[in-house]
């Protein structure tokens, strides 16, 4: 397993507190920075202002869903380009669709393992 290098950001995007903690902790732990946002439109206002190096989103949030979030980056010039990893309970079927229709780079399913999340950022990242 390969240690970040200084200054990976990963921006977590969910509404569930725990998701959000267990993922800080895990990252942190493999080094990289890790910046949290509770819904879509928190996501959007971090990743313009943090200018993450990934972004991992849930799918179901409250105010904006993960598809109206890749909507809004893919919009944007200044972060079309960063990539995103779905995170999602609703399992592969909407994971592997979603990749096709809005160009997310992977997607994992919730419960995840604290090493299944890291090699997912590592591989996304690398």
């Amino acid at each position: 397993m390969r240690a970040a290098m200084a200054g990976e950001r990963v921006l977590v995007i969910d509404d569930s507190p725990t998701i959000v903690r267990v993922v800080q902790l895990v990252l942190t732990k493999a080094g990289f920075e890790v910046v949290a946002a509770p819904d879509g439109e928190a996501g959007l206002e971090a990743a313009r202002a943090q200018a993450p190096d990934l972004i991992l989103l849930d799918f179901v949030m409250p105010k904006m869903n993960g598809y109206q979030v890749c909507r809004e980056l893919a919009n944007d010039e200044a972060l079309r380009e960063i990539p995103v990893v779905l995170m999602s309970a609703k399992g592969d079927q909407v994971g592997e669709r979603f990749v096709k229709v809005m160009g997310i780079v992977d997607y994992i399913t919730k419960p995840f393992s604290p090493e299944a999340i890291t090699a997912v950022v590592q591989h996304t990242i690398t």
